[in-house]
């Protein structure tokens, strides 16, 4: 008997063809299966995070419509990040040339804000996930308050055990 005979039958029985696509549609199905049904236990993953933002160079109004106790959240949807938990203000510094040296002098009416949420991340093995978005050290996000809309950078992130 031989593996593939005069028709292009595998041992007389199925169209090579035939088996590649039905070995196609079984991958696919299990492939299916897995990704969008069978989806690992999440709460596993969660952990709580005290994460750190920095919002530089902004007036007085700005540091007064952040309060400990509000909510952040991403600017552009309504998804939670977490609680503000402490802020901390200092006058806003730029470097100036003086004399042939660089120094830093403070900006008049202008403040740098370190503001830190109590936050549950998700870790997945590789990377950090707060609220469906990779958070990262220096990356800048859009988040707001329910007074204010705001640029900052990410300047701390501890993951508490």
């Amino acid at each position: 008997m031989k593996i593939i005979d005069e028709k292009g039958r595998l041992f007389g029985l199925i169209n090579l063809v035939d088996l590649l696509v039905i070995l196609l549609v079984v991958f696919a199905i299990v492939f299916g299966i897995k990704r969008f049904v069978l989806k690992p236990d999440e709460s596993a993953m969660m952990k709580d995070a005290k994460i750190t933002f920095e919002l530089a160079g902004v007036r007085e109004a700005s540091v007064d419509a952040l309060n400990i106790g509000d909510l952040l959240y991403w600017a552009d949807r309504f998804v939670e990040l977490g609680k503000i938990s402490e802020i901390n203000k200092k006058p806003y510094e730029e470097a100036l040339e003086l004399d042939g040296e660089w120094v830093n002098k403070p900006v008049p009416g202008k403040f740098t804000v370190n503001f830190t949420i109590d936050a549950k991340v998700k870790d997945d093995g590789t990377i950090y996930w707060l609220a469906g978005e990779q958070i990262r050290l220096g990356i800048k996000y859009m988040i707001k308050t329910k007074f204010i809309n705001m640029e900052s950078h990410v300047v701390g992130f501890d993951v508490l055990d």
